[in-house]
């Protein structure tokens, strides 16, 4: 592909999602935002079984589809959740959301492009990146 349809591509995603943020609210019945993937909420309960305390990234995270719900599992430990998006819309609506469902305290929201975003070496316990990589 193309740079210049690659790029064009890409907005057009974003401006999908940047529209969806602003039209609908995290949880809603009947959109693709209702729940989380219950393979993510499996896995790391797989995970809690060996220890208590994460560090978890959501890569592509949105508005917190699945960080909020992972903040809640992880709410009364010294866990720390990021999430990470492109657009400001979702960083926005994942502080919203994160005050709304009282996990703040444990969620932190970054606006990056995952494409680029640094992960070091054993820096977390959990990666989730739903629905993300195949828009890098």
């Amino acid at each position: 592909m193309r740079e210049e349809q690659f790029e064009a591509a890409r907005q057009a995603e974003a401006g999908y999602h940047s529209n969806f943020y602003k039209n609908n609210e995290l949880f809603e019945d009947g959109t693709w935002m209702s729940r989380p993937m219950p393979m993510v909420m499996e896995m790391l309960e797989r995970l809690l079984v060996h220890k208590q305390e994460l560090r978890v990234l959501d890569l592509g995270c949105g508005v917190g589809r699945h960080t909020i719900p992972i903040a809640q599992r992880l709410a009364d430990t010294n866990s720390e959740v990021i999430g990470v998006d492109l657009l400001d819309e979702a960083v926005d609506g994942l502080h919203k959301y994160a005050k709304q469902y009282e996990v703040d305290h444990i969620v932190q929201a970054e606006k990056a492009d995952v494409e680029h975003y640094r992960i070091q070496p054993k820096a977390f316990d959990f990666i989730a990146a739903c629905s993300c990589l195949e828009h890098t």
